[in-house]
């Protein structure tokens, strides 16, 4: 049994990868929720023809998610829409094998990235990045905490006139769960004690660095009396909220049962249903592409006066014309729990009654609780309360209480035998969580005596002389002095040499390979005795000569046949009009396309050929237009060539260089290892002609590196494109500038915004549409000091590396200031290591492993991981903030 495909160890649910397993037996497969080690699925599967099993997880996994909505104003565990299953897999007389895989119950059409980096950047939503909302409405957003982070708000209040920027922290969330953060404008502003213009809200990592996109939110009145919050859980797992401010209505449906006995006709049944039709309002085209989600929703609600009811739809019109005015939807829906009852509030005002107080002493006015005479509890007593969202009081009952938490508790038995088991503090309890060494409180740290300060022996302290004598034997460590062995070495995974390099053929090294068996890297081997070898293999290097054409086609000419203007075959040379080249179609192994297309240029070039040498065999160069195509030959123009062109001739191979009229074949990539420019590998755009001259948009070879900044686009986090800028220095009236280039002239600085493709040798102005000045001229300042820079270098090695290699790179981190290295004055408990990547247990425990290096570290293929990683270096301020942090990437 072979497993050829699994889900990743963290997926989407409706993108998750099928389990595919090779097996000539039938194999059996049981499922395990990992919470409660409850099977779920338990099956065996039949090899297909093909030996192949497939197996689909998703309906089996689906039933196990769900979303809870609690009313809270702090982020909590939402526990329901991220699980982890276990997958067991065996066969009769074999070991099973086990898969762990985390899973969070949403999807993504056309999905085309990994789960971890989607859900790192992401929340849990389709909204629209600026939102508006009222006081009240209930706005939530759910994120999948991959590590260890903390919910940000930046809100921006009006101080005198100025908006000021104040950043909140939400709460801290633990890595690897799901969690709800409330974002109802009433709840920031009371964290405020004010009303903020507008708020953001945005996840960042423990060190300080953002990873999700900013969500804005801002206050706005209700856009009609007619308004109504619906909120719906969506696609992605999360819970959404949008309001419907189109007209409404109700319908009532009665279907009247009617019996006739002995004449006389009785109503013994009415079937009731009342339905809204409500309408969404104009949406923006935004708008209209994220309310898609909420029709296929299997959970809606409706907000209404104070609390949340279920609906279900009955009835959708959900269609627009892309270019049409703003529009919107429309939607029927019930109650989901509707009964043919009223529950009417008294409300309606009552008559002014003129009342006069008696002057008995025996009347009083209570003013205080305590002086109210007692009442006896019964089902109709009432109790005041007030949902976190609204701003009225409404009234329960005792009995209204009782019939809630029975619902509770019944909904909440697992036929385990617990309802009878209690803990006093049961909400204490489901608001903790852990944060690395933290214990946290609805996502906030506890706040307890030292628990931030940790006991060190004075002996071993770090800053101590002994410290420096002992070598460690739990984590890597250097011993500065010779260390003598005098029983002998035994290593398990690697030997090196400090200046091991094996791209570089540097030091020797003794490792395992992939295959797990040991090998010796060494430059040179001197051997006094006998050397035997059961295998020795001999290696040399090789080499490809000629230049290389990557374009649409390209064929190699087996008959070339001479036709007239009337297409007859012809041998006389001036009578020709265009050559009929011929080329295998089909060799009797392999069969293939004619790719050439009427218009396209080919082109045949051979050089360094000695022409005395071999008969019939000499230098070719033509490039001409193809004038027909065939099924196994295309027609080249006798006229309609480069100037010079050789005549084609059989043996000679053609590539397409170009075409006259369509863009989308006047590209090609060459590579070069002969010429000027050689060895290169050179990108040509616009070929629509026999010149190369100005196509060329990028070139990269050991001499030069140079690309056409005019291709180049950045994206920003909107989605918006930008062209790079390219600086070119002062202004000079004898060049030419176009698009995007900036120069500085006359002590400003000035972006060329001219059209593309237009060519501009006008002088940057403030009246001139083609330059736009960035930066103006400024006063000149006093001189002052030089600030902190950290850089972060490799020192050694590369950042490309092979399986098994051992060593990849040593990095150094260096402090400066001018031109004075300050490293050596920071304390060691200020220089930081860590490891990025998706294994985030791993990352932890590589980060504690060099939590004692301090400006160098040695990175070996054992500290990466199968995708790509990050090692990071953070610069501590005294105080504990973080100064500077940088990074090198190793890609996988």
């Amino acid at each position: 049994m072979d497993i050829l495909l699994k889900p990743d160890t963290l997926s989407l649910l409706g993108n998750i990868k099928h389990l595919i397993i090779a097996s000539e037996v039938e194999v059996s497969l049981r499922l395990v929720l990992a919470s409660t080690d409850t099977t779920i699925l338990e099956h065996g599967y039949t090899p297909d023809v093909d030996n192949r099993i497939n197996i689909d997880l998703t309906e089996a996994l689906s039933p196990q998610f769900e979303f809870v909505l609690l009313d809270s104003d702090t982020p909590y565990r939402q526990i329901g829409i991220s699980r982890k299953f276990v997958a067991e897999l065996f066969t009769d007389g074999d070991r099973a094998t086990s898969l762990e895989f985390t899973v969070v119950r949403a999807g993504v059409d056309h999905f085309a990235e990994s789960a971890n980096s989607f859900l790192l950047a992401n929340f849990l939503t389709w909204q629209p990045n600026t939102k508006a909302v009222t006081y009240h409405t209930p706005e939530f957003l759910t994120y999948y905490a991959a590590s260890d982070c903390v919910v940000c708000c930046e809100a921006y209040v009006d101080i005198n006139g100025e908006l000021e920027m104040k950043k909140l922290t939400l709460g801290a969330l633990r890595g690897g769960m799901a969690w709800t953060i409330p974002v109802q404008y009433a709840i920031i502003a009371r964290w405020l004690n004010q009303n903020p213009t507008y708020y953001d809200i945005y996840i960042e990592n423990t060190q300080g660095v953002r990873l999700t996109y900013v969500q804005r939110y801002y206050p706005t009145d209700i856009r009609s009396e007619e308004e109504t919050w619906v909120l719906f859980e969506n696609s992605l797992g999360g819970i959404d909220t949008f309001r419907a401010f189109g007209h409404a209505s109700r319908i009532a449906k009665h279907t009247h049962n009617v019996a006739e006995i002995e004449g006389v006709s009785t109503e013994y049944r009415v079937d009731t249903t009342r339905e809204f039709k409500k309408h969404t309002g104009h949406l923006d085209r935004r708008e209209r592409q994220w309310l898609l989600d909420f029709f296929p929703s299997l959970a809606k609600y409706v907000y209404i006066d104070t609390y949340l009811r279920r609906i279900v739809l009955t009835e959708s019109e959900v269609t627009y014309a892309e270019h049409e005015l703003p529009t919107g939807y429309s939607f029927t829906y019930k109650y989901a729990d509707a009964k043919p009852y009223l529950n009417l509030p008294r409300t309606e005002p009552v008559h002014e009654l003129n009342i006069s107080v008696p002057l008995s002493e025996s009347f009083t006015l209570a003013p205080r609780l305590v002086e109210f005479p007692a009442q006896q509890l019964s089902e109709g007593a009432l109790f005041p309360v007030q949902s976190p969202y609204a701003n009225e009081w409404r009234t329960t009952s005792v009995a209204a209480l009782t019939a809630y938490i029975t619902r509770a508790i019944v909904a909440g038995y697992k036929n385990d035998g617990a309802v009878g088991h209690t803990h006093a503090n049961i909400g204490t309890l489901d608001a903790l969580s852990q944060m690395g060494r933290y214990l946290l409180l609805n996502a906030k740290k506890i706040v307890a005596g030292q628990a931030d300060a940790a006991d060190m022996a004075k002996a071993l302290d770090e800053k101590s002389a002994d410290w420096q004598k002992i070598l460690r034997k739990d984590i890597p460590d250097v011993a500065n002095g010779l260390l003598t062995l005098m029983e002998g070495l035994k290593v398990d995974k690697l030997l090196e040499s400090v200046d091991f390099d094996p791209i570089n053929e540097a030091g020797f090294g003794l490792g395992r390979g992939v295959s797990g068996r040991w090998k010796l890297s060494i430059p040179d081997l001197v051997v006094w005795g006998k050397a035997t070898f059961n295998e020795l293999e001999k290696r040399k290097l090789s080499f490809v000569g000629g230049n290389m054409v990557f374009s649409s086609s390209g064929s190699k000419i087996v008959k070339v046949q001479k036709l007239d203007a009337y297409g007859l075959i012809t041998t006389d040379e001036t009578q020709c009009r265009v050559y009929r080249c011929f080329f295998f179609q089909d060799d009797g192994t392999t069969a293939t396309t004619n790719l050439w297309e009427k218009d396209d240029q080919a082109r045949c070039q051979t050089f360094n050929v000695r022409n005395d040498v071999y008969r019939n065999v000499a230098n070719k160069n033509y490039w001409r237009r193809v004038m027909a195509v065939g099924e196994d030959y295309i027609d080249l123009s006798r006229e309609d060539c480069e100037a010079g062109s050789d005549a084609p001739a059989i043996g000679d191979t053609l590539v397409q260089m170009g075409h006259r009229t369509k863009p989308e074949r006047q590209s090609m990539i060459q590579i070069l290892v002969s010429g000027d420019d050689a060895p290169a590998i050179i990108w040509y755009a616009g070929i629509n002609g026999y010149t190369l001259e100005g196509k060329r948009t990028a070139i990269v070879s050991p001499t030069r590196v140079e690309f056409n900044t005019q291709l180049f686009r950045l994206v920003s986090g909107s989605g918006a494109k930008v062209a790079m800028v390219a600086d070119r220095g002062y202004w000079r009236q004898t060049e030419t500038y176009a698009y995007y280039d900036r120069v500085s002239h006359d002590g400003s600085l000035w972006l060329c915004v001219a059209p593309e493709g237009k060519k501009v040798t006008s002088e940057p102005k403030l009246d001139n549409d083609e330059w736009q000045r960035q930066v103006n001229r400024g006063e000149k300042g006093e001189r002052g000091e030089p600030a902190l820079e950290l850089r972060l270098d490799i020192v050694r090695g590369d950042i490309f590396y092979r399986e098994g290699q051992g060593f990849v790179a040593e990095l150094k981190a260096t402090v400066m200031k001018g031109d004075a290295d300050l490293t050596a004055s920071f304390h060691p408990s200020q220089m930081v290591w860590s490891r990025e990547s998706e294994d985030a247990d791993g990352d932890k425990e590589w980060t504690a492993k060099h939590r004692d290096q301090t400006d160098c570290v040695e990175i070996t293929t054992d500290d990466l991981t199968e995708g790509n990683t990050a090692i990071v270096f953070t610069l501590y301020k005294t105080d504990g903030t973080v100064h500077a942090s940088h990074a090198v990437e190793f890609p996988q």
